[in-house]
């Protein structure tokens, strides 16, 4: 190591787990990087492991999911199965996986999204097209009905269709989630 250079700690976690059995499932792990002495770089890496035995162990790593600067917000927060080997990832945008998790390409929304809830191959999403600090944000619900692949309005909306903006932030950093699937399949907005 050359002199003054920084000396790096890493820190691993276990950040979400969905199951599509209750033996399979993926875990989402996040990796932290940071200078011991506190002066350099901070980054952070997300990314899916598989279990097949409920999650006593993980199989390795596939692609990484994101890279970021470990700022709340800017990063996935949880994922869930939207089929046998399909997986949605949620955060400030939607990711989807067609093979567990090994690979992840970008999902296109009509807007920022506030909220996600899946229920096998679908999956309905609550997304906005407000601007960053505004006080009153309008939200409208989407649905896809193939695992995320495609996106159409929902045919009900909810009655209130305005939320603060405060709360879209809040939830969009993974403080909150205010999208819901009741027993009997409808969804709620919280």
């Amino acid at each position: 190591m050359a002199s003054g250079a920084a000396r790096y700690t890493t820190l691993t976690s276990l950040r979400w787990v969905a199951f599509s059995s209750p033996s399979r499932g993926v875990g989402l792990f996040e990796t932290e990087r940071y200078p011991v002495n506190g002066s350099g770089p901070v980054s952070c890496v997300l990314y899916t492991r598989a279990t097949s035995d409920g999650g006593a162990r993980f199989e390795p790593a596939g692609r990484a999911l994101a890279r970021s600067n470990c700022q709340p917000g800017t990063s996935y927060r949880e994922v869930g199965f939207a089929g046998p080997l399909e997986l949605l990832a949620a955060g400030p945008q939607v990711a989807s996986s067609r093979n567990m998790g090994a690979s992840w390409q970008q999902v296109q929304l009509p807007g920022t999204l506030v909220g996600l809830a899946v229920r096998g191959q679908r999956a309905w999403a609550l997304v906005t097209r407000c601007r960053a600090y505004a006080a009153r944000c309008a939200v409208h619900v989407i649905r896809s009905e193939d695992g995320g692949q495609s996106w159409r309005a929902a045919p009900v909306q909810p009655v209130v269709r305005v939320m603060p903006g405060l709360d879209v932030r809040l939830a969009q950093a993974g403080a909150d989630q205010p999208l819901a699937l009741a027993p009997d399949g409808g969804v709620l907005l919280a």
